[in-house]
């Protein structure tokens, strides 16, 4: 069904994601003469994101039209702003390592449109050079889902390292080689849920999938593999 229009309409977004509006409609003239309905388009207004994407300029603002090009200005301006999910598309690097302190979901599988596509993951590549964590979570939620995350390191070091917050990762691989000794999660009171993924391991005299003290671990429909 159609309604009556004879203003500007507002489409409202949300703190708690991205909404999307399917816009369609039709003409109706002095006569009552109605005419053919346009093509439908779409519009997503959101409130709660930041957008990064491969090929993303400097001077952007995080926006779809606009995405930043590392993955660091996202978590920045995020964090910044309280919004809680990036969205990525393409490979995008980290430069930096992280602190978060509020909650934050990072997630990719995206189209051109900013579709949400099944067709494949975002790419994170990040390294940590003489030890050190990536991604420190402390007394917060994070998640990670539908990415593809190569890390390497030197010495020892973490990907993931969780002080009393918790952790999920879901439908990704994600990969951590090099160093000493590299854990790819490590959890201190914390709980850690890994569905749907793949965790590898590699090029280390010692490597972890989890180190984990006084916490809890739900591991679904995953693999843990190592590499030479």
């Amino acid at each position: 069904p159609f309604n009556r229009y004879m203003e500007p309409i507002p489409l409202e977004g949300s703190l708690a994601g991205r909404r999307k509006y399917r816009i369609r409609a039709y003409a109706v003239d002095s006569l009552g003469n109605r005419s053919a309905e346009m093509t439908p388009f779409d519009i997503i207004v959101d409130k709660s994101s930041v957008y990064a994407a491969e090929g993303g300029k400097a001077g952007a603002t995080g926006t779809p039209d606009s995405p930043y090009g590392t993955l660091d200005e996202a978590i920045l301006a995020a964090l910044r702003t309280g919004r809680r999910f990036i969205y990525v598309r393409g490979t995008v690097p980290l430069r930096n390592p992280v602190s978060i302190r509020n909650p934050l979901t990072i997630m990719g599988g995206f189209d051109d449109s900013w579709n949400e596509s099944s067709q494949g993951m975002a790419r994170l590549s990040c390294s940590t050079l003489d030890g050190g964590s990536v991604f420190v979570v402390e007394q917060t939620d994070f998640e990670l889902k539908n990415l593809r995350i190569e890390h390497t390191g030197t010495g020892s070091h973490t990907l993931i390292d969780a002080r009393e917050g918790s952790v999920t990762i879901g439908h990704s691989n994600l990969s951590s080689v090099g160093g000493v000794e590299l854990s790819v999660i490590r959890a201190v009171g914390s709980t850690v849920r890994v569905d749907t993924a793949e965790i590898t391991v590699g090029s280390a005299l010692t490597a972890r999938f989890l180190d984990m003290t006084d916490g809890t671990l739900k591991l679904t429909s995953s693999s843990l593999k190592a590499s030479p």
